[in-house]
């Protein structure tokens, strides 16, 4: 009888123990799930930090910007964190063109970036596309002949949003640009031309198409796509 007493004591001892090492896997899992949240939240503000450094480069050089600015960019629409500080961007876009300051932006031509080419044109840039154009590893703006602003994405060679930039004062790095710059704008395709050039196709693989659907497809104004067709599906000067 003492023997069994003895087994059961510790046998409530080892079920104590057993449950007290559950109580602290639970808490010790919960603690680590709390770390790892709040981990993830200073990593966003951190990209959130980061990107709105680029995007206040990118606002300054357009308001300090008195002859020029030629720039390559990914022409992805924003996100939802990303989407006022675009919309700060095509403020200074306009008022750098109401300055007399030339816009000439490229984009890599895919149906994507119509939205943002759309956006870029109503702020009074020349905006054009080209197939042969890719931004995943270079994004830049080349201000006055003299000043650089080189966007840098999370991950180099994969298609990332601008993470990071750098400002730059350097003739001799702008000239580069330059020559990178020109070497696909003379033969890249209007706004007006690659639209046109999109709507067409859609329609010729699906002739009922209105002019609603076309731009709900497009992710343009109406406008856009009904001036097209009325213009006999001919490009806009």
């Amino acid at each position: 009888m003492k023997y069994l007493l003895i087994e059961l004591v510790l046998l409530l001892v080892e079920l104590a123990l057993l449950l007290a090492t559950v109580i602290l896997l639970l808490l010790s899992r919960r603690e680590w799930h709390g770390r790892a949240k709040l981990l993830d939240a200073l990593i966003n503000a951190t990209d959130v930090l980061t990107r709105q450094e680029y995007f206040n480069m990118a606002v300054e050089s357009l308001e300090g910007a008195r002859r020029s600015v030629y720039a390559v960019v990914t022409g992805t629409n924003p996100t939802t964190r990303s989407e006022g500080f675009v919309r700060e961007v095509l403020k200074a876009m306009a008022m750098a063109k109401a300055r007399g300051v030339l816009l000439n932006y490229l984009l890599p031509k895919s149906p994507e970036r119509l939205r943002m080419g759309y956006e870029f044109v109503r702020a009074g840039a020349d905006v054009k596309y080209h197939d042969g154009l890719v931004v995943y590893d270079l994004r830049f703006m080349a201000i006055d002949g003299k000043h650089a602003v080189i966007g840098l994405p999370e991950k180099v060679g994969e298609n990332k949003p601008t993470k990071r930039g750098v400002f730059i004062s350097s003739e001799t790095l702008v000239n580069m640009l330059m020559e990178y710059f020109n070497k696909f704008w003379h033969s890249a395709e209007s706004y007006y031309d690659y639209l046109a050039e999109v709507v067409n196709k859609l329609l010729k693989e699906n002739p009922d198409l209105s002019p609603q659907i076309l731009a709900r497809q497009l992710d343009v104004e109406v406008s856009e796509v009904e001036k097209l067709l009325k213009a006999g599906d001919q490009p806009s000067p």
